[in-house]
């Protein structure tokens, strides 16, 4: 042994109830393993082994949900139907949020869109906007008679130039 290295600790196991001792193995990614737990305090020592691995190596902070940007395209009007007894909303749209489903049409209110691209709404079949919405999130299928959803920042979409929308015909 060279002056520079320590000798490595002698442990004592004979009274241990349970040890785990990780030595350094051949090579830079390989680790030696010995370990040993009397039959009826296993299950205490695995605890006690996931309450450290929990100290040393915590499990990330989940991100926060941000909205993005994201074009829900009008569908359809209709006229007539309420989303439930609460609802005082007298025209509705179906709407498509692609980002959250390519397939699926959500029945909301119309009045947002109204007031955001300040056409009636028998006129917005055919109109995308823009909202912020949280696309990690989408609403769930449950609801199937209409969503109260909300649609934060709002705005009618800007036109697609012409050029682009006959480069695909």
């Amino acid at each position: 042994m060279s002056g520079d290295e320590t000798a490595p600790p002698v442990i004592d196991t004979s009274e241990a109830l349970a040890y785990v001792v990780l030595r350094p193995g051949e090579t830079r990614d390989v680790a030696r393993l010995d370990a040993h737990a009397d039959e009826a305090v296993r299950p205490y020592a695995a605890e006690v082994l996931r309450h450290l691995a929990r100290q040393w190596n915590p499990a990330p902070e989940p991100v926060p949900s941000r909205p993005l940007t994201t074009v829900v395209s009008v569908i359809a009007v209709a006229d007539g139907v309420r989303l439930d007894c609460c609802d005082e909303d007298t025209a509705h749209l179906w709407v498509r949020v692609t980002a959250w489903s390519p397939r699926r049409a959500f029945l909301t209110g119309a009045t947002p869109f109204v007031e955001a691209s300040g056409r009636e709404a028998a006129d917005l079949a055919g109109v995308r906007f823009l909202a912020e919405l949280d696309l990690d999130n989408p609403p769930g299928s449950s609801d199937t008679d209409g969503e109260r959803l909300q649609w934060p920042g709002l705005r009618v979409a800007p036109p697609i130039p012409a050029e682009w929308t006959e480069a695909g015909r």
